[in-house]
């Protein structure tokens, strides 16, 4: 059954972790109460100028940075179908489209021994 923060852990086995994040309480309140986004139409002309910029903006300095790493992934996911490559210019073709910067965040895991090691590393 799905319930506001049934995906996470119990929220009293979280308190007793995250009482100093400067988020938790707002967390919290999310676990209890749940989250509701409101959701307005953009109009043509405020959408067209955002997707005007995001083409120009591009992606965030993180995923140029791990280019490398990004390629593979994105060639993944187009594989799979779950994503299709288009030409930035192309966008402007497509009713209604958005765009959103990708960003590519650093992530390591913990390796049999303890050690942190990078997700994307050879080795882990």
């Amino acid at each position: 059954m799905l319930r506001p923060g049934s995906e996470f852990r119990p929220r009293e086995l979280l308190s007793p972790i995250f009482p100093y994040h400067p988020l938790w309480p707002k967390f919290e309140s999310i676990l209890i109460e749940g989250v509701c986004f409101l959701k307005q139409p953009i109009g043509e002309p405020e959408r067209l100028e955002a997707l005007h910029l995001g083409i120009q903006y591009g992606n965030h300095k993180s995923a140029k940075a791990a280019v490398d790493s990004v390629v593979p992934m994105i060639a993944l996911e187009v594989e799979k179908a779950w994503q299709v490559q288009l030409p930035a210019h192309r966008l402007l073709e497509l009713r209604g489209a958005m765009v959103t910067p990708l960003g590519c965040a650093h992530q390591t895991s913990i390796s049999e021994l303890g050690e942190h090691v990078d997700k994307d590393s050879p080795h882990s």
